[in-house]
């Protein structure tokens, strides 16, 4: 049976030597041989946590208690109120107290500790029992009927046109893949879509300033009048309605009624794709 291990209280005078908490922990984590990765995962935090710690940018955490648990090694050198560095557990694995190691070392009981190799193989049998019940990212989506789509940081004009300066960034969010397919009627590529958003007002009342929209990249060839596609032109990206005249000059519409059509020939326009949903916040 595990002992309940008591934190005695901080000596005054003594916050200064906290900041040896990132160093004492590198060595002791070098020592049993277990990563940022690894000790994230034993104590149920981010790695960007640990790496906090670490760099000395987050000083007193709440998680130094769990840090040093994992570690197997006493929180007061951890946090260098003491420069005696004990290994705190016994050879069975389970936790002790430092009132029970006191106890070991007068005699009083006979405890064994833990060697670090010991840690080592203990750290490494629950990061395998850890991954063998946790599914990577993808399997879960998959397992959940869902995948990642890119949402592209480019506000696509809904006026004359946004102007393309420098490179484009783009994060991934999830979507149900039988609702992709079906706002694409399963077109080829599916699911080939990017979510992004409008800018401007000439497309109103279909489409308002800041309005989500999925374009479908798999569709680009103008096949049916008044679509509404995402079009390149010259060094411009808009959302417009298009029609194509019998002359081959491809009329480039927007809904409000206040804005003037645009002319473009084809060897002018890029398709990006077809718009297949909107999305308003309310």
């Amino acid at each position: 049976m595990a002992l309940q291990r008591r934190i005695a209280p901080i000596p005054i005078g003594m916050a200064e030597k906290r900041s040896k908490s990132p160093e004492r922990i590198r060595l002791r984590m070098e020592e049993i041989g277990i990563s940022q990765e690894d000790l994230a995962s034993a104590i149920g935090a981010t790695q960007g946590a640990i790496s906090q710690i670490l760099t000395g940018a987050t000083r007193n955490s709440r998680l130094l208690p769990k840090i040093a648990n994992t570690l197997a090694v006493n929180l007061h050198w951890v946090m260098g109120i003491t420069d005696d560095k004990i290994d705190m557990f016994d050879v069975d694995g389970e936790d002790i107290s430092e009132d029970t190691l006191a106890a070991m070392r007068a005699g009083i009981i006979e405890n064994r500790l833990q060697r670090p190799e010991q840690i080592r193989k203990a750290t490494d049998e629950k990061q395998k029992d850890y991954k063998a019940v946790s599914p990577d990212p993808a399997s879960f989506l998959e397992q959940l009927g869902m995948t990642l789509i890119p949402e592209v940081d480019l506000h696509f004009a809904l006026g004359g046109g946004s102007f393309v300066d420098g490179p484009v960034t783009t994060t991934m969010v999830p979507y149900r893949k039988d609702w992709l397919d079906r706002i694409t009627r399963g077109s080829p590529g599916t699911p080939d879509v990017f979510l992004t958003r409008g800018d401007g007002d000439s497309m109103m009342p279909t489409i308002l300033d800041d309005d989500d929209v999925i374009v479908n990249r798999a569709d680009r060839i103008i096949t049916k009048q008044d679509r509404t596609w995402a079009l390149g032109y010259g060094d411009l990206v808009s959302i417009k309605r298009v029609r194509r005249m019998s002359s081959g000059v491809f009329h480039l519409m927007s809904d409000n009624p206040n804005v003037s059509t645009i002319e473009a020939m084809e060897d002018e326009l890029r398709v990006i794709g077809r718009v297949v949903w909107i999305g308003r916040r309310m």
